[in-house]
């Protein structure tokens, strides 16, 4: 006779419900409200410098502002 109830093994490694992993330090996310005028502005400046998306030309004016004042 054969046995019909098998053990079939689960996966070991499965992570549970719960808050999701930090982030890497070096790229967080930080949410930010800005009305649309500002936006507007944003949108245009990112037209004129060739910057393909809009939170990579907020993330280009923070870092040109933050060299400004460094100098």
């Amino acid at each position: 006779m054969t046995a019909r109830n098998k053990r079939i093994p689960k996966p070991t490694k499965r992570r549970g419900p719960g808050r999701p992993r930090k982030a890497d330090p070096a790229n967080q996310v930080v949410p930010v409200k800005l009305s649309k005028e500002l936006i507007a502005e944003i949108d245009a400046w990112r037209a004129v410098a060739g910057v393909k998306f809009r939170s990579a030309a907020i993330r280009r004016l923070i870092e040109e502002a933050l060299q400004r004042r460094k100098r």
